[in-house]
């Protein structure tokens, strides 16, 4: 079970954005940008990865990566990517990502104040009231069901103040920044002392050709250089790892 923060509401992050796409509503004390009108997208993800069996869960998570996934190479191309894949995207994360191991980052990350970056349909931090969702794609946002708040914008240009939150979460977006290093860095900014940063990416060199595979060596030093303490480092199975890392507390 999760550890959960008693800290209180009053001192969660804060941010404005003036859009047609989002306004601002009550977070405790400050406001937070939230898509405007209800969340109405349904996902048809249930958990279970349709393929069975290491060869075919080769096959098909190689098969999700070619063609499509190559406009990813290239400034502003992800956001192109994932509004054009919303629809399927949770067809997309059955197949890449188990029930088990999201279960795994939930039992990672500390506190109720949560941002999820990359946040896509929510299916990792759906479950937390409080949390925050951050991603660049308008169609993702559309489908999203999710209990927290969500808002469209560039997690490497933060529309709020830190720090102020008690995870970060990256489950399956951490490679996708232009900068993992300078990903980082911008979450330790955001996190109160103690906080944590949960990591799911693929692990599998298989995928080497078309999204960025960091090893634990790789993780120790960008841990290491964003000023952060390495927790954990986990490889789920032969195609994925769990990364931990905490901002450290002052003396």
């Amino acid at each position: 079970m999760a550890h959960r923060s008693s800290a209180s509401k009053n001192s969660a992050p804060s941010w404005s954005r003036s859009s047609t796409f989002s306004r601002c509503v009550s977070f405790g004390s400050p406001s937070i940008a939230k898509i405007s009108g209800p969340l109405h997208g349904r996902s048809s993800w249930n958990g279970a990865s349709p393929t069975s069996g290491r060869v075919d869960e080769t096959h098909s998570i190689a098969a999700i990566f070619r063609g499509p996934m190559r406009l990813l190479t290239g400034p502003g191309r992800p956001k192109r990517f994932f509004d054009r894949i919303a629809a399927r995207y949770d067809g997309i994360n059955a197949r890449l990502y188990k029930r088990e191991w999201l279960g795994r980052v939930r039992d990672a990350i500390r506190g109720e104040r949560v941002l999820d970056v990359g946040v896509g349909t929510g299916f990792t931090t759906n479950h937390l009231a409080d949390a925050v969702g951050i991603d660049l794609s308008r169609e993702m946002l559309r489908r999203a069901r999710y209990r927290g708040h969500v808002v469209q914008a560039d997690f490497m240009h933060p529309p709020f103040r830190g720090p102020g939150f008690d995870s970060v979460v990256f489950a399956g977006s951490l490679y996708y920044l232009p900068s993992a290093l300078e990903g980082l860095r911008i979450a330790k900014g955001l996190l109160r002392p103690g906080g944590r940063v949960v990591i799911l990416s693929p692990a599998t060199r298989l995928l080497a050709p078309f999204v960025p595979i960091f090893s634990e060596s790789d993780y120790r030093d960008f841990m290491d250089r964003a000023r952060l303490h390495l927790v954990s480092y986990e490889r789920l199975n032969w195609a994925a790892c769990l990364v931990v890392g905490e901002k450290p507390a002052p003396p």
